[in-house]
């Protein structure tokens, strides 16, 4: 994997950071690189509450385009929040974001800063907590008689009330006091999507067994495999589907698309795909459903136009080298609740341009397809699976230190831990070998067609048979030498070519291709 280089040397505002190649990096050494990433880049820093100048909420404009929101709790005690991803899984409690803000702050307001990092904060703060209720992290006594009473001795909430019964009543106070941390919201969401995943995963198949709901959203049945598939994609939410090539990975997830829209779920879905595939993903979806779709194609102007586009189709079908330029206004305008990625070993490199941009994509669902195996490969899956959940695996610091075998220069020498590794992305991925479905499949059948060759085919056909002829009357009279040998292999591939059509060789004008009419005149249809 690729690294940022950030070494510096000792005593430059700090202790010198390890060499970029050396991933034998501790906590201290990576608090330390946000702290030099916070010094070095230009953030835009906005107050969002100036009436609270060290204990408020601020927003934060990235060099990249990119905007969080960051909060201080408390300086003391360094109680922050911010909603970038570093910050949600690196496990230090900061990030540059909050380290850049933390540092105007120490410019803008010396004193307060300087009081604020010996006395706690006077705001009594509700944050989210571990045992899955709300809690005041701190001056409880500061809320009013009726809420105090919603929360322990420890300052965890009750269990009488639900933390969403619980919202209405804070939202519902005036207290200049109270704060609601901006990570509860975020967190209320995450409860409530976790909860709709299982019911409506519940609902789904008693409907089909009572007849309410179809068992096949699709035009033609799936196979159980497929459906199994369609049901993991849909109701996981952010899944992986790496089924082996030939078992219909494309079809399962326009089912899930089909099922989720069926439910009133989605409304709009972002397929990115190599461009050479999007034809076939267009194919594909016209086959097996009735729902609109879209090929993105033009420049830049005409594709902010289709995302904007309020009566946009079902399905809006991108190549990924749009998406480096377009991820920000797809997320602006388009508003994809899905979003798939196939052949998504595209964005195995964390580091390249088209996986920046394909990770800053939002969507509720999101379903990664890929034929390629990746259980040896856990750079490659780490990737994938840092989109559609970074928490899952972490930050690449720990994830090296947890699952590489590193030498004496800190460089990968070999894995480990890896029946962990498995363990940890087994309830999103899915993958399935023909071998494992091979009884759910249709038997095969094999078809001869006899085609016969034009007349101009025929009589090249003839020459070169000849020239074949005059070679095998020499090997009943002696071996045929290298050279002839050589020879013999050319014009044996030569007649092979002309049945196909002559036109392949180099140099032959012919455009006969008898083959293909008798194909356009076959049903393939299984």
């Amino acid at each position: 994997m690729n690294r940022k280089n950030t070494k510096r040397k000792s005593g430059a505002a700090g202790p010198a950071l390890p060499a970029h190649t050396d991933w034998r990096t501790t906590d201290a050494d990576e608090l330390a690189k946000r702290r030099l990433r916070a010094r070095e880049e230009k953030f835009r820093i906005t107050n969002l509450d100036p009436a609270h100048p060290i204990f408020s909420n601020f927003e934060v404009k990235s060099p990249s385009g990119m905007t969080y929101r960051a909060e201080v709790r408390d300086v003391a005690s360094r109680q922050f929040s911010c909603t970038c991803t570093d910050f949600r899984i690196n496990g230090l409690g900061t990030c540059k974001h909050i380290e850049a803000m933390l540092l105007q702050l120490a410019r803008r307001h010396r004193a307060e800063f300087k009081a604020a990092e010996r006395i706690a904060s006077p705001r009594a703060d509700i944050v989210p907590d571990a045992a899955g209720r709300l809690r005041v992290e701190r001056n409880a006594a500061k809320l009013p008689p009726k809420l105090r009473a919603r929360f322990d001795g420890d300052g965890v909430q009750l269990e009488e009330l639900s933390p969403e019964e619980l919202m209405e009543e804070l939202h519902a106070c005036r207290s200049q006091s109270l704060r609601v941390s901006q990570d509860v919201q975020p967190w209320l969401e995450t409860r409530a999507q976790q909860q709709d995943r299982i019911l409506s995963r519940r609902a789904y198949e008693a409907g089909v067994a009572d007849g309410t709901h179809p068992e096949h959203v699709t035009h033609s049945p799936l196979f159980p495999y497929q459906r199994e598939g369609m049901l993991h994609l849909a109701f996981k939410e952010r899944a992986l589907l790496a089924d082996e090539m030939g078992l219909g990975k494309t079809i399962q997830a326009i089912a899930a698309c089909a099922l989720l829209h069926h439910l009133g779920k989605a409304r709009r879905v972002l397929i990115v795909t190599p461009a050479s595939l999007k034809a076939e993903w267009e194919e594909q979806i016209q086959r097996f459903t009735g729902l609109p779709l879209r090929l993105v194609f033009g420049g830049r102007a005409i594709r902010s136009q289709i995302y904007g586009d309020p009566d946009a189709p079902f399905f809006t079908i991108a190549n990924y080298e749009q998406i480096v330029q377009d991820s920000l206004d797809i997320n602006a305008r388009l508003l994809p609740d899905i979003v798939i990625l196939d052949e998504a070993q595209r964005i195995k490199n964390w580091s390249t341009k088209t996986a920046q941009a394909v990770k800053r994509l939002e969507s509720r669902y999101a379903f990664v397809l890929t034929g390629t195996p990746i259980e040896n490969r856990i750079d490659e899956l780490r990737s994938i699976v840092d989109f559609l959940d970074p928490a899952i695996l972490g930050p690449l610091f720990r994830f090296n230190r947890e699952y590489y075998q590193l030498d004496d220069r800190g460089r990968p020498a070999g894995y480990k831990n890896l029946d962990k590794l498995r363990d940890r992305v087994h309830p999103i991925l899915l993958r399935r070998r023909k071998a494992e479905v091979e009884t759910e499949l249709p038997d095969r059948t094999d078809k001869n067609h006899f085609v016969a060759l034009t007349p101009a085919m025929r009589d090249e056909y003839s020459e070169i048979q000849k020239r074949v002829a005059e070679l095998l009357a020499i090997t009943k009279r002696r071996p045929l030498t290298p050279k002839e040998q050589d020879l013999l292999m050319i014009l044996l591939n030569m007649m092979r070519m002309i049945c196909d059509s002559p036109g392949i060789m180099k140099g032959n004008p012919s455009r006969d291709c008898p083959k293909l009419d008798e194909l356009a005149r076959t049903d393939c249809d299984p």
